[in-house]
């Protein structure tokens, strides 16, 4: 899945094209999913993520989240940064799998180390460029948002922890995300995003789950 710098970049694309009012709930939405820091992230199921078409296809279901929690999504910002976050690590899944052709490598723990180190190598470039900071705060009322019940939430130590990923600077090239790549990766996210709050504005999902699944047989 994506990194949490590379959701916190889009948000920043995103923030530019559409009429957000809070950039901190917003932003911590992006990230809010990967805050699982004590217990396992399949079990917990934060990205709602879905198997399709018989086992051969899976995906991360925006829809379920969407009908789970549509009456605060066009109020509450960070149930949309949260909503965004599942788009688009399908679309994540997608650029790395078929745009790069890695799909017969997945789950290989050599290629999860490589692609990890990509996210190291690109974190610098990402907090520099998208000129993100350790202005996150913890919204207003977080602990009694309806969000907890999928997972209390680490927030707190989840925010602290990158910090580390904001001041990291390695001098090196990435091996599969390059920069050219992770630019592409933005633009297709805010492309995609920008048409699902179109959709939502019009009654709910604007993409398929089909459409945004990936084969995993």
């Amino acid at each position: 899945m994506a990194s949490r710098l590379m959701h916190l970049a889009v948000c920043r694309e995103l923030e530019r094209v559409l009429p957000i009012k809070n950039a901190n709930d917003f932003r911590v939405g992006q990230i809010l999913p990967d805050a699982v820091l004590s217990a396992d992230k399949k079990a917990v199921n934060s990205h709602f993520a879905k198997i399709l078409h018989n086992g051969k296809r899976k995906v991360f279901d925006f829809a379920a989240f969407y009908d789970r929690y549509k009456r605060e999504i066009p109020s509450e910002e960070i149930y949309l940064g949260y909503y965004f976050h599942l788009i688009e690590d399908n679309l994540f899944r997608k650029l790395i799998y078929y745009d790069l052709d890695l799909l017969s490598r997945r789950g290989e723990p050599e290629f999860l180390a490589e692609l990890y180190r990509d996210y190291h190598i690109l974190n610098g470039i990402i907090a520099e460029k998208y000129l993100i900071g350790i202005d996150l705060q913890i919204p207003q009322g977080f602990s009694d948002m309806t969000l907890n019940e999928i997972y209390p939430f680490e927030l707190k130590d989840f925010l602290a922890d990158m910090q580390n990923d904001i001041a990291e600077r390695i001098p090196d090239e990435p091996k599969f995300f390059t920069s050219e790549v992770l630019k592409r990766f933005i633009a297709e996210c805010v492309r995609v995003c920008t048409g699902e709050y179109r959709g939502l504005k019009c009654g709910g999902p604007a993409a398929g789950l089909y459409e945004m699944s990936y084969g995993i047989m």
